[in-house]
């Protein structure tokens, strides 16, 4: 469990499913105001450890007497390299329970029937269900996301932050995701693509802590036919314009800075940037940050590491690596 402490209020924007009729202590996550993290009572700072323990059952069990599956430690496996994977050897009980369970479905389906995003998130990106939910969720949009995180943010004083992201422009790794985006889009407009959705608009979702680097993007891609980049003999529609549109939200990407304690809008913007890239068709990003690889996860969308952009990423494995554990 992770806490941004008291200084961050979820429910403005998330809130717990309503269509959900169970015991009311599931979806009660307000933080006591007395209470008080103690690391003998397996409550561990992220300040300070790179790592927290796995959880036991008894831990996840808690007080009640229901007979549940041992659920492993998120942030465990997020801190690794291997970041947003799962391990199919840690559900072994879960899977005996539920015969044919597809772990990327599980957690896709236990995501959209535990939360969704609150009313009042629009507070913090006033385009959000006006518009950009809208364009993401058009039928006949091949909707990408494209995160690229420069972790300009970290590196930066909070004085200087603002001229620093201003001044951040394109750089190798984004180059590099630039151009597995523009060749996926090529291959989907191939002819020989099996890919059995019908489109008539690309729509790029960037993604990125520079807010000057998604507006650059938004200004050399946009408007863009993809079509024309896909030789004439080869070209799955023959002739039609297949415009793109580059979108981006207002988020400052700041919420990975846990150390100045962040605030509920800085804790919204990244939750809310997140929940959006789960609305693509497909996601490219660098395997190494959970941020973008476990987006996909909410609605199991198609995850692509820009290093191989050649197929999706097997976000599912058998067991965790020796070294790993």
């Amino acid at each position: 469990y992770i806490d941004y402490g008291p200084s961050v209020d979820i429910s403005k924007v998330l809130q717990p499913a309503n269509d959900l009729h169970t015991d009311d202590r599931l979806h009660n996550w307000t933080v006591p105001t007395e209470f008080q993290c103690n690391w003998k009572e397996s409550c561990f700072s992220l300040k300070h450890l790179r790592r927290i323990p796995k959880r036991t059952s008894s831990s996840i069990l808690l007080n009640t007497h229901l007979n549940l599956s041992p659920v492993p430690y998120y942030r465990q496996a997020m801190n690794t390299y291997r970041a947003g994977y799962i391990y199919a050897s840690w559900f072994e009980e879960l899977g005996k329970k539920i015969p044919g369970l597809q772990l990327e479905l599980a957690v896709s389906c236990s995501i959209g029937q535990l939360f969704h995003l609150a009313p009042t998130a629009s507070q913090f990106e006033p385009k959000l269900f006006t518009e950009l939910l809208p364009i993401l969720q058009e039928k006949d949009a091949l909707v990408m996301t494209i995160y690229i995180r420069t972790s300009v943010t970290e590196k930066v004083d909070e004085e200087t932050e603002t001229r620093a992201a201003e001044l951040v422009g394109y750089n190798r790794k984004a180059n590099l995701i630039i151009d597995c985006a523009l060749s996926l889009e090529k291959l989907y407009l191939n002819q020989s693509s099996k890919l059995d959705k019908k489109f008539s608009k690309i729509v790029w979702l960037v993604m990125s802590d520079s807010q000057q680097l998604k507006k650059s993007i938004q200004y050399n891609y946009t408007g863009k036919d993809a079509n024309a980049e896909v030789a004439s003999e080869t070209q799955k529609w023959p002739e039609r314009r297949i415009p793109r549109k580059v979108v981006i939200t207002d988020s400052r990407g700041m919420h990975t800075r846990t150390q100045r304690s962040p605030d509920t809008a800085i804790f919204a913007e990244g939750l809310i940037d997140w929940w959006l890239m789960g609305e693509a068709d497909l996601i490219i990003t660098d395997r190494a940050y959970s941020f973008g690889t476990s987006s996909g996860f909410r609605t199991a969308a198609d995850t692509y590491d820009f290093r191989k952009c050649t197929g999706p990423l097997k976000m599912v494995h058998k067991e965790m690596p020796p070294r790993m554990k």
